[in-house]
């Protein structure tokens, strides 16, 4: 399509078993373009439609931000709508601590949130690396991730095959605001995980609102 390959048709055989003839050939050709355009409407259509869910997904964090001065629910809210738009099943958030400069764990969920723990040094663990050097970090599998896994054996207390069956893939991005880092948003996934362009731009959208929520909220209770 307009010299983009988007596919290949591969016919086997015809009804007749006789062998293809040229004209098989130029009749394959024309019947190649209109499903070449078909596809590629197809493709622009879930694209618009992805566009849109996103769209309305953003619209509702704004909203539901917006309903809340608490930190906690702040949090919350954010974990729970970043979870639904990148379908993960676990996740934490991190704020630096005034008065110690550690990541404190502000609000968690998850089969395994209740082994995390409340204090996170500045390069310890995932939020601490990521923190740290102030960059995301994507596991799409942590068996392939030695200190993804000796972080999970440390904060879980358990043995690979006690943690895999809900932790099996994560993603951690750090919480910027006016160029200094707040904290960590990390979310994780039951299953191997292919996180691509999108959904590390999608994250950096759910973090950048994430920040600036979270800072008034924790200005507020100061």
């Amino acid at each position: 399509l307009q010299d983009k390959l988007i596919g290949v048709l591969r016919l086997i055989a015809r009804e007749d078993k006789a062998d293809f003839t040229a004209d098989d050939e130029v009749l394959a050709r024309r019947f190649c373009q209109p499903l070449a355009l078909a596809i590629e409407n197809c493709w622009l259509q879930e694209t618009t439609n992805e566009t849109i869910n996103y769209l309305e997904a953003f619209t509702v964090l704004g909203q539901r931000l917006a309903s809340t001065l608490d930190l906690e629910e702040t949090a919350a809210i954010v974990l729970e709508e970043g979870a639904k738009l990148l379908h993960a099943n676990a996740g934490h958030i991190r704020l630096v601590d005034a008065v110690t400069g550690n990541l404190r764990l502000i609000k968690a969920f998850g089969e395994l949130s209740a082994t995390l723990p409340a204090l996170r040094g500045f390069g310890e663990g995932i939020s601490g690396t990521v923190a740290q050097e102030r960059k995301p970090r994507i596991v799409n599998d942590v068996l392939l991730d030695p200190k993804a896994l000796a972080t999970l054996r440390e904060d879980t207390g358990m043995p690979e095959v006690g943690f895999l069956a809900w932790i099996r893939s994560e993603a951690c991005v750090p919480l910027i605001l006016r160029g200094r880092v707040i904290g960590t948003l990390l979310l994780q996934w039951n299953k191997e995980n292919r996180i691509g362009a999108q959904e590390e731009r999608l994250l950096a959208a759910i973090a950048n609102r994430a920040a600036i929520a979270l800072k008034d909220r924790k200005s507020t209770r100061l």
